[in-house]
């Protein structure tokens, strides 16, 4: 073979070669190729579910048409537009907010009988409810404790029996709870102490017994607290001490027993005290003539007590006698009487039995009855 030929097809094999065996180190060395992960994907956020000014509506409506059936609305005094397919605000006696909400029930006395209906509480956005002054029959239902915006409850006057519901002292908002002049049963829940805004407390003319809920002390904004004419027992409660903004107590005809706590000398705002006809006695706390605010005090009656009248209500008594003597020289006297003694009865501070200006005198103080000495302290 030629040398040169040789030589050629050497160099040919070794070229060849060598392309061969950099492939092989290309493939080698090639970085293995990464899988992109697939996206997850994203849950949609549910969304809140907020209810239709349609639904509000027909939840609104649904509860107005089962107090009307339920109270025989057909027989109302006054069913303007009720059962009408109309703003709820154009119902006789109920408000609604710019949201159409119904934020008022205020049928007094318009002829409502039957019960008070379960359903009420799907008036989620209620503040006052007002039915006093009916026929209203049965108890009351612990399912109004779900109205968690109420703040004015007024039952009165009517035939409501039963224990009151323990379930509102959970309604914080509450102002006013009045259910007098009904023959509820039972004792006072203790729950009512929990209620942080309540200003007036009303359950005269009931069945109620028990003694009154120490409780009660707790209620640090109340005004008015009025448990008259019914059949508690047992003594007043210290606590009761504890409400600075206390202005009338009237605790009249019960079976109350024991002494007068002392503590109701811290009571500065108290304009009115009216705890006669009870069964309490001993001593009258000296700590009673720090009222300086009180305009009537009644305590005589079936109380028995002993010792001396605190100096400090001396001033009542002045005060009487001389109301007593203007009334009595004035010339218009008898022609005012009954105006003036209207004022006097819707105040609640007309003693029972006072029915004309001849025993004005009456409304001021009761305490000259007792028979009892100033104290000379």
């Amino acid at each position: 073979m030629n040398k040169s030929l040789f030589t050629a097809k050497l160099v040919g094999m070794v070229t060849m070669l060598c392309c061969a065996l950099a492939l092989v180190i290309m493939a080698c060395t090639q970085p293995e190729p990464t899988e992109t992960p697939a996206p997850t994907s994203t849950a949609a956020p549910t969304p809140t579910s907020t209810p239709a000014p349609e639904d509000t509506y027909l939840t609104d409506r649904s509860a107005l048409v089962a107090l009307y059936v339920a109270t025989d609305g057909s027989n109302w005094q006054n069913r303007d537009n009720w059962i009408w397919d109309g703003p709820l605000g154009l119902w006789h006696g109920v408000t609604t907010n710019q949201n159409g909400r119904v934020t008022e029930v205020d049928l007094e006395n318009n002829n409502l009988s039957g019960e008070i209906p379960p359903q009420l509480s799907g008036l989620s956005s209620l503040r006052v409810l007002n039915l006093s002054d009916n026929h209203i029959r049965g108890e009351i239902p612990s399912e109004l404790a779900q109205l968690s915006n109420l703040e004015d409850i007024n039952l009165s006057n009517n035939q409501l029996k039963g224990t009151i519901p323990s379930e509102l002292g959970t309604l914080s908002n509450l102002e006013v709870i009045d259910l007098a002049w009904n023959p509820l049963s039972g004792e006072i829940p203790s729950e009512l102490g929990n209620l942080p805004k309540l200003e007036g407390l009303e359950l005269s003319v009931t069945l109620l017994a028990g003694e009154i809920p120490p409780e009660l002390g707790n209620l640090s904004n109340l005004r008015s607290l009025t448990l008259a004419f019914t059949q508690l027992t047992g003594p007043i409660p210290p606590e009761l001490g504890n409400l600075s903004n206390l202005e009338r107590l009237i605790l009249v005809y019960n079976q109350l027993t024991g002494e007068i706590p002392p503590e109701l000398g811290n009571l500065s705002n108290l304009t009115l005290l009216n705890i006669p006809n009870n069964k309490l006695s001993g001593q009258i706390p000296l700590e009673l003539g720090n009222l300086s605010n009180l305009d009537y005090l009644f305590m005589a009656g079936s109380n028995r007590f002993t010792g001396c009248i605190p100096k400090g209500l001396s001033y009542i008594e002045s005060r009487q006698n001389r109301i007593r003597r203007e009334f009595q020289s004035s010339r218009s006297f008898h022609r005012q009487r009954g105006s003036i003694t209207d004022s006097y009865v819707m105040a609640g501070s007309l003693p029972v039995g006072t029915n004309n200006l001849f025993d004005m005198y009456e409304i001021i103080t009761d305490i000259h009855r007792l028979g009892l000495p100033y104290c000379k302290n």
